[in-house]
């Protein structure tokens, strides 16, 4: 009954939308930013350790809120009590028992993903919150900490991070296929208020991430920086707040050279308290970008002037929090059930494993039932269609070359890196034609019949080729189909 329980468990997730998993170390900014991408303050964040229990988020039409305990029961918690099941609380509630948190709620991006915001790895404060995070994703150390439970994950880096910080996500993820750096908090040291005209963006891209990106190309994606506590800020402003930065960007005479300055500066325009809650918020670089851009606002004809809205909107952009939706949207969206399918069958082995090996002398017919189904699951393992995902690691491992940029280039675009439909993964315009597509796959399957024989290249990157090779002519079949109609 157990093991067809993991087995069904396994097979429900491959409809269910695409979970990830946002993990890092202590105060490394998870909670921000994931508050930042749902565009609610969802969960707790402060300046201490502030997330103690996994918390899965998922789609709902109400805002709702369920604990799940370690005994496999659970119960229904109220929207206003999500603090006292997942952060640290002056309340007295037992946590030991608490295994994880679920609460749904009517944000669009969950429709498409669902989100766990993981305890920090490796808190000094409190081992417990870490082995929460190691045991609900299911990370076991004695096999290079694989992900077990996600689809996919998220690592946040701070400014702080170490070496040891860079080992570690380089054991804990997997590969570039379900993996995504984002490098949070670049304005904390990286934005000076003496020259605030200079990006913290930009600097992290020239200084910070070559470094990053060199030492994570196997584990990784991409590593992107993203000011979330700028845009969590935003969200939460209130017109007392709109109203002092309009004042503050209609003033020649404020200066902004550090905190403690402009919350204690002796001004008309507003109280210490009125200063300290904006500063709470958005902090001196959310300060300094609203002022700039409200000026800029203030040039303009009144008619033509952003509401705040279109002022929340343009933070979006800004902030880096867009260019990480769409990575997150097209790089595992597009692979959703390949990175869903190949996590399920893995599940799948061990459970069979766990079952073979921890079946009596009297289970026979269990051992070979888990053979028999571990021997088809590995059958389905070697089809091209899962070969790929292992050829994609490997590329991405740098074990993998096809003699060229251009071989190298199309290789990601066939087998939909870029994108699934047809015309993305020939290299043409999402509006072409049958007859380029038809022309541009039989030209593609020249040149990948050639690479198959090309003995300059690896014995890895002929079979690769041969793969590749097997979707081309999937695909020519299907675009011949086409051309009947």
């Amino acid at each position: 009954a157990e093991l067809f329980q993991e087995v069904q468990k396994c097979l429900d997730g491959l409809d269910a939308p695409i979970r990830v998993a946002i993990a890092g170390y202590v105060k490394a900014g998870k909670s921000t930013f994931l508050n930042a991408l749902l565009r609610e303050k969802l969960t707790i964040t402060d300046g201490l350790e502030a997330t103690l229990i996994p918390t899965w988020f998922k789609y709902g039409k109400e805002p709702r809120i369920k604990v799940h305990f370690k005994d496999g029961s659970s119960r229904p918690s109220t929207f206003k009590e999500r603090s006292r099941w997942t952060a640290a609380s002056d309340e007295e509630t037992d946590l030991s028992q608490v295994k994880y948190v679920s609460i749904e709620y009517p944000a669009e991006i969950l429709r498409r993903m669902e989100f766990i915001d993981t305890p920090g790895l490796f808190s000094p404060t409190d081992t417990d919150a870490s082995s929460r995070t190691v045991d609900f994703l299911g990370l076991e150390r004695a096999n290079a900490q694989q992900i077990a439970l996600a689809d996919a994950i998220l690592y946040a880096f701070s400014n702080n991070f170490s070496e040891e910080d860079l080992n570690t996500v380089a054991s804990f993820t997997s590969t570039p296929i379900n993996a995504v750096g984002i490098f949070t908090k670049p304005d904390i040291p990286y934005w000076d208020a003496l020259a605030p005209e200079i990006s913290p963006i930009d600097k992290i891209r020239e200084a910070v991430l070559p470094k990053l990106k060199n030492k994570l190309s196997a584990q990784v994606y991409d590593i992107l920086p993203v000011t979330a506590k700028w845009l969590e800020g935003v969200l939460l402003l209130d017109q007392q707040d709109w109203s002092l930065l309009r004042r503050l960007a209609a003033s020649e005479e404020v200066r902004l050279r550090s905190r403690d300055r402009f919350i204690n500066r002796d001004a008309a325009d507003s109280t210490r308290e009125q200063r300290q809650a904006l500063a709470d918020k958005i902090e001196l670089y959310g300060i300094y970008r609203m002022i700039v851009l409200l000026r800029a606002e203030m040039q303009k004809p009144e008619s033509e002037r952003l509401d705040e809205t279109g002022l929340v909107d343009y933070v979006v952009q800004e902030s880096g929090i867009q260019a990480v939706e769409q990575v997150i949207v097209e790089h595992f969206g597009n692979r959703a059930f390949l990175v869903k399918s190949m996590a399920a069958i893995e599940r799948m082995k061990k459970a069979m494993n766990r079952a073979r090996y921890g079946a009596g002398h009297d289970k026979e017919q269990i051992r070979q039932i888990c053979n028999q189904v571990q021997s088809e699951l590995n059958k389905i393992s070697q089809n091209s269609f899962y070969l790929l995902h292992d050829w994609l690691r490997q590329f991405y491992e740098g074990k993998l070359s096809f003699g060229s940029k251009e071989n190298n280039q199309q290789f990601l675009y066939i087998i939909g890196e870029y994108g699934n439909d047809y015309p993305t993964r020939l290299g043409l315009p999402v509006t072409a034609g049958i007859y380029d597509l038809n022309k541009a796959v039989q030209e593609r399957i020249q040149i990948w019949s050639a690479l198959v024989e090309d003995f300059s290249i690896s014995f890895r990157a002929r079979e690769a080729a041969r793969s590749v090779l097997d979707v081309l002519y999937e695909m020519a079949v299907n675009i011949q189909d086409l051309c009947a109609y």
